[in-house]
Formats: C-alpha cells, sequence, structure tokens
C-alpha cells in the first residue's frame, strides 16, 4: 500500500480500514473473519445480496448452522488442517440460503497468527460456485448418458482428430475389430481397419475439410487376429464442429455379413420367382387404389407384349387391353374386391401384337382401419396354351363320338343295305309297270310311290358310301370348275325357289387335288341345303378364294339361320333341321372334306343366314397339270 508523506500511523490506519470497506461492500465474495474459537465477528455486506441474510443476523455465530449436514466433515477436516499447522485450505461446500436451499461455495480458509504463532483468526472468502456447479454435474450427466449410449450401441463408434487418428472408440466397435479400446486410442484409424489405404485418407479429409456428411457407404475392414479375413461393414461419417470450425470426425459402422448373406439369399429367391413366374407364364401387379397407380412386373409386360413405355400405368389403361366382350365382367370383379371379395377370374386380353390371350387372375385388397381400399395386389397367368390343348382336346372328343357313331352308322348301313336292297329293287320293278298301266288317281298315286321308292334309293346309297370305303382316283382339278358345274346343275333347282346363285372366283385361284366327284356330292348336298332354307327365295352366294396353303370356298344363303343350340350338333348322324332331311348328308359331306385334308365349318345367325366355309389344301406344284388356255 502507497505511503503517504506525514502520515501518522491513526491516518494510515483509518486509510486501510476505508479501502478494507470499499473491497468488502462491493466484493460479489462474502468475506468473514471469525476468533479461533470460530465465532463470526465480520461479514462483508455482500451477505446479504448471496445468501439473503442481514450482517446481523451472521455475526456471533458460528458457521456449522449454516452448512449441509453432508458438508460438515469436509468444514471439520478443514479447520483441523489449519490447526495443525496449514496457512490457508480451499474446500467446496454446500451453505444454506435464508430461503432454505442451500448453494455450493468455494471457500478459502487463511489463518492469522500472532507473535508466537497461535491462531487468533480466521479469515474466510467464499464464491457462490452453483451455477458453474449445475453445469459441471450437467455435464458430468450428459458424459455418463453418452457413454451409456456408446456402451450399449450395438454399432461401432469411433472419434477421429484432425490427423485422422482414434480418439475414442466404444465396445463394440472394439468387438468388430478385434482389439482392446486402449489399443485403438491414438493409432491412425487406417491402421487399425485396413480400410481402403489410400481411399481412407481422401474420404476422411473430405470430411475434415469442407464438413461433408457421409452415409450408408460400404467397405470391408480386416480383424487384428485374422487380417486376411475381411468383413463387410456399412459406415457413416459425421463431421465434430466445434464454433463453427471442424475438429475431428465420428464414424459409425456395423459389420454387415448377415445382412450381406440375407440380401442374397433374398437376392436368389427374387431370381427364382421370377425364373418360376417366367415358366409359369405369369406375373403380378399392384394397385395403389387412393392414387389410381398400376405397377406391372416385368413379366406382366412379357405377358401383354407390350413395351414398359407405351403402359401409363392406371387401371383404366389396363381395362382397355382387355377384350371389350370380357371388360365389362372384369370391371364387375375387380369393384367387388376392393369391396373386400376375393379376385378370382379368366379373361382375355388383346395384346401389343394383336393377338388374343387368355388370362387367369387372382387377387385381393388390402384396407385401412377405417375398411377402404388401400392397395389391389395379385397375379396374373397366361393359360392361352391350356385353353388351345382344352380346345383341342374337346375337339378330339367330338372326334371320336362322331367316329363312333359313323362305326355304328357303318354296321348299320351294311345290314340294311344287304337286307334292303334287293325288295326295294323288285318294288321299284313293280311300280314301273304298274305306272304304264294306271290311270287317273292310281296313276298319281304310284307316281308318290315312285319318288319315296327313289328317296329310299338316295338314303340307300348314302348309307353304302358311310358303310364301305369307295376306291377314290385324286387328280389336280379347277375348283372353279367344279364349282362352275353344280351351280348349273342346281340351277333348275334354284329358279323353282326363287333363289339366284352369285359366284365369285379370282382368275388365279389354284388348283386343288381331289376326287371329283366325292366333291362334287358335298357341294351339291350344301347348295341343296342353301336353296330349301330361303323359304321366300333369295341370293346364294358362292365365293371361293386363296387363303394361306389352302383354297376357301364360302356358301352364303339368306336363309333363316341356324339356332346355336341345333348348330353345335350339325354333321351328327340323322340329326337334320329339315323334315324331309335325312340327317346323313352334312356328315357324309364332313367325311369327304376330311378324307381330302380339308376342313368343313358352319356358322349361322337367326334371321340372317347360314355360312358354310370349305378349305381344302392347295395341290403340291409336282402334281399341277399344264395351265389352261
Amino acid at each position: 500500500m502507497t505511503e503517504w508523506p506525514g502520515d501518522s500511523p491513526r491516518r494510515r490506519a483509518r486509510r486501510i480500514k476505508q479501502l478494507f470497506d470499499i473491497i468488502s461492500h462491493n466484493s460479489q465474495d462474502v468475506i468473514t473473519y471469525c476468533t479461533s474459537t470460530g465465532i463470526c465477528e465480520y461479514v462483508s455486506p455482500s451477505v446479504y445480496h448471496v445468501l439473503g441474510y442481514t450482517c446481523e443476523e451472521i455475526l456471533g455465530q458460528t458457521i456449522e448452522p449454516f452448512l449441509h449436514l453432508e458438508d460438515r466433515d469436509i468444514w471439520d477436516e478443514a479447520i483441523k488442517a489449519l490447526e495443525q499447522g496449514a496457512t490457508h485450505k480451499r474446500m467446496t461446500l454446500r451453505i444454506r440460503h435464508k430461503s432454505g436451499r442451500y448453494r455450493w461455495f468455494e471457500v478459502t480458509l487463511s489463518v492469522q497468527c500472532n507473535a508466537h504463532g497461535r491462531i487468533v483468526g480466521v479469515i474466510g472468502m467464499g464464491r457462490d460456485v452453483t451455477d458453474e456447479r449445475l453445469v459441471d454435474e450437467e455435464l458430468a450427466a450428459l458424459k455418463r448418458k453418452y457413454e451409456w449410449i456408446l456402451n450399449a450401441a450395438s454399432e461401432g463408434i469411433v472419434g477421429i482428430d484432425p490427423q485422422q487418428c482414434i480418439i475414442f472408440a466404444n465396445p463394440a466397435a472394439a468387438n468388430i475389430l478385434g482389439l482392446g479400446i486402449q489399443d485403438m486410442i491414438g493409432r491412425p484409424f487406417a491402421s487399425v481397419t485396413g480400410f481402403l489405404g489410400r481411399q481412407s485418407h481422401d474420404l476422411f479429409a473430405s470430411t475434415l475439410e469442407v464438413g461433408r456428411v457421409i452415409t450408408d457407404c460400404r467397405a470391408w475392414f480386416h480383424r487384428s487376429e485374422d487380417g486376411h479375413a475381411p468383413i463387410p461393414v456399412e459406415y457413416s461419417i459425421t463431421p465434430i464442429n466445434e464454433a463453427g470450425e471442424i475438429v475431428g470426425a465420428v464414424m459409425t459402422f456395423r459389420d454387415i455379413s448377415d445382412k450381406l448373406a440375407q440380401e442374397h439369399e433374398l437376392q436368389r429367391s427374387r431370381d427364382n420367382l421370377k425364373q418360376a413366374h417366367q415358366l409359369a407364364r405369369s406375373g403380378y401387379w399392384e394397385l395403389d387404389v387412393q392414387h389410381d397407380h398400376l405397377v406391372w412386373s416385368d413379366e406382366m409386360f412379357v405377358i401383354w407384349d407390350m413395351n414398359p413405355k407405351g403402359f401409363s400405368g392406371t387401371y383404366e389403361s389396363f381395362l382397355q387391353t382387355v377384350v371389350e366382350e370380357d371388360r365389362a365382367a372384369v370391371h364387375q370383379a375387380v369393384q367387388e374386391s376392393l369391396s373386400g371379395e376375393l379376385y378370382e377370374i379368366e379373361f382375355r386380353i388383346l395384346t401389343g401384337r394383336g393377338e388374343i390371350r387368355h388370362i387367369s387372375a387372382l387377387g385381393q385388397t388390402d384396407m385401412d382401419a377405417d375398411g377402404r381400399p388401400v392397395r389391389f395386389f395379385g397375379v396374373a397367368q397366361d393359360i392361352t396354351a391350356r385353353k388351345e390343348q382344352e380346345l383341342a382336346l374337346e375337339t378330339s372328343r367330338e372326334l371320336l363320338e362322331r367316329s363312333e357313331k359313323l362305326a355304328a352308322v357303318g354296321q348299320l348301313a351294311a345290314g340294311i343295305a344287304h337286307e334292303i336292297r334287293n325288295p326295294l329293287t323288285a318294288l321299284k320293278g313293280f311300280i314301273d309297270l304298274m305306272h304304264r298301266k294306271s290311270k287317273g288317281n292310281n296313276k298319281r298315286y304310284l307316281e308318290i310311290m315312285k319318288g319315296e321308292v327313289g328317296r329310299m334309293e338316295l338314303i340307300l346309297g348314302e348309307l353304302l358310301m358311310l358303310a364301305k370305303p369307295q376306291q377314290v382316283h385324286y387328280s389336280a382339278e379347277d375348283v372353279d370348275l367344279l364349282l362352275q358345274e353344280i351351280v348349273s346343275f342346281m340351277s333348275p333347282q334354284a329358279i323353282i325357289h326363287n333363289v339366284v346363285i352369285e359366284t365369285t372366283f379370282p382368275d388365279d385361284l389354284p388348283q386343288i387335288t381331289c376326287e371329283p366327284n366325292q366333291l362334287k356330292q358335298v357341294f351339291i348336298n350344301i347348295v341343296r341345303n342353301g336353296i330349301e332354307a330361303m323359304e321366300r327365295g333369295g341370293t346364294l352366294c358362292v365365293v371361293a378364294k386363296r387363303h394361306d396353303d389352302h383354297v376357301q370356298i364360302d356358301f352364303i344363303d339368306e336363309g333363316v339361320g341356324i339356332p346355336p343350340e341345333k348348330l353345335k350338333h350339325i354333321g351328327e348322324p340323322f340329326f337334320t333341321t329339315k323334315e324331309q332331311g335325312t340327317g346323313l348328308g352334312m356328315m357324309v359331306s364332313q367325311r369327304i372334306v376330311a378324307e381330302h385334308g380339308g376342313r368343313l365349318s358352319v356358322q349361322s345367325a337367326i334371321g340372317q343366314g347360314t355360312t358354310v366355309t370349305i378349305l381344302l389344301p392347295i395341290a403340291p406344284q409336282q402334281a399341277l397339270p399344264q395351265t389352261k388356255g
């Protein structure tokens, strides 16, 4: 302290006291002076602002009543140390506020001794460190929490300093790398993991220098005990930023050996499923009902023979691929499924190449908590081949049944021909004799009998043709000439029924290999049927044209038509749609056409007429005769 010239001891003491008062009154710390027995003789006014007491409430008392019970041992040990010769002692303890709460104080005690070295007083300086203590406790709690998280985490976590050395690591990281935590601290990350060599440096550099965040990357690490057996890991790197400065980075990583095995197994299952879909000609779809977003698998586009780029991915775009006749049924089935029913239906589609395919579909709808449709999912299978097989099987079954009927008819025809032919010849001869000598009504009756006998001979002739194969001689013929002969032959009968026969034949119609008389019989049967079907007259069109490697002949009448339930029986033995029909003409015609390697089909509509189509193979080139002049 500066001494002024001429200062007396009293003045100097007064000035020291003034200076002490200034310091004690303005200090934020609490200053006390206690006797050697612990009685407080002085306390600075700051005690009121810090602890809420007035100076009068403190003076004359000891410190013990104000201390926290758990901290009194700390105080006693400090006093004991001073008594044993320590000049000062520092401690942290809790002192009760006037409100009853305790606050943390950092207290420094200094002793005042007399000339004999005995303690005559103790000066105390107390600083309120409650806020600092709370911060320290919060930091300690936070540190413990992070340590718990690090220790409990299943993923490996390491901290990297700017030199790319490890500054901390959790047990999971040590376990994955086969090291102790202390063996990792301070070592370069690349030397611990064998991670990507130079790429490791570049990768961390981008994080440490520019703060790049790296997520969901994969690499291979090496364990310490088996460095030749790398393990796959998935990792992320995040920079550590303090006050705007990057001071390190944190890497999290996990062993994905099991995940890779699962991904491999999943991919194998997907490949197997895809192959199974391909082999089964099936695919799957998924419709987001709320957003009308339809997703198809690759197999669906293969079945539909459609380019994915040309598919708009909506329900309506799918519906447009369904054959029009099946569209209403498909839409109804979908609506029922969106209401909770199972979606199960077969329908036809039109592919991108214009082909018709048969589809079998099965699906269901997922609902939300309110029962509203959310997701419509299912599979579709191409069953075109199965449908064709079913059709071929049904056709074969019909042919077999027809063959059995023909065989039965043939056996019947053989017996009838033998038993009826000779008596019928005798009857015809006697009727002819009687007809020449008869007059009046008798002559008319005999004419009727003669006509019916002739009809019986016609039936007998057809039966005989079924009874035993005829020896035929095939030759290359012009089908247009055969048709012209039949048209000329049937014209008188057509005129009687007020029917006009029109023909359309191209000039370059190819020849066919046939037995002419048998084909003429077929043509006569069909033309006769067409004329008789038009009771009020009309037009019978006979059209011949080339169809691939066949000649197609269409007989188109304007008759009353044949009901669908009867149309399917056309060609069966003894089935006829005419009152005077035998039911053998179409059966014989079908057999003749089949023996020529052709096909005969009938299409009809009530009130519109009937079309009989015959397809006959074109004659081989080497069998063709010279071109007509």
